[in-house]
């Protein structure tokens, strides 16, 4: 049995992984290693109209819809 799909579609967030490998500043410091993970672009909602005649989806930003 097909189930309607009343879900909305969310496009996950994009991140980024920084490595910053071991290294000796100029003053003689060893900074050893390390990694973090940066959000690049939030997670989004797509929204779209399903009777419209030519089926263009339009993107909403999900922390500029909450305003």
């Amino acid at each position: 049995v097909e189930l309607p799909n009343n879900m909305p579609l969310y496009r996950q967030p994009l991140f980024a992984q920084i490595v910053i490998f071991p290294f000796v500043s100029k003053d003689g410091n060893y900074h050893g290693y390390s990694e973090s993970w940066i959000k690049i672009k939030e997670g989004e909602f797509v929204l779209s109209d399903a009777g419209a005649e030519t089926n263009k989806e339009r993107m909403f930003d999900y922390n500029e819809a909450g305003k």
